[in-house]
């Protein structure tokens, strides 16, 4: 299994960033899970800006701060995923969403990376004195 590490998503990603949200496009999907709309955005400044603020948001019922991380393979520093931890459970995350939303880009499925990712985020949701985390899943 490849070694992986996570980083908050940053400038200097911007080239792997846009690879990955290529892999998407070419893929025919239309949304990339734990990116906070990434494949919305053509310019990867204005998304970066995006979740700056969502780190800096005040919690309440209706919105969280959020944490968006890329998943990055340690041996060609390829990003293979990214995963969103949120802070705080809205009522509405609580019925759907939860506190981490991930994805792994099309090319990289079904490798174990996933699992790998969620195993690298626990001990960030732990830091932030989180003590449960929920995860939602769609069936299909």
């Amino acid at each position: 299994m490849a070694d992986l590490l996570l980083a908050e998503a940053s400038k200097k990603y911007e080239k792997q960033a846009m690879e990955y949200r290529q892999d998407y496009i070419s893929h025919g999907e239309k949304h990339i899970n734990g990116s906070s709309g990434f494949i919305d955005y053509q310019d990867y400044g204005e998304w970066l800006r995006k979740i700056e603020l969502e780190k800096c948001k005040e919690a309440s019922q209706e919105d969280t701060p959020a944490t968006t991380y890329f998943t990055i393979r340690k041996e060609d520093n390829k990003i293979i995923g990214s995963i969103q931890l949120r802070h705080h459970l809205t009522d509405e995350l609580r019925k759907d969403g939860g506190n981490i939303g991930y994805g792994i880009c099309p090319s990289e499925r079904g490798k174990g990376y996933g699992t790998q990712q969620l195993a690298l985020v626990l001990p960030k949701a732990k830091k932030l004195q989180i003590q449960k985390v929920m995860i939602t899943c769609d069936v299909s």
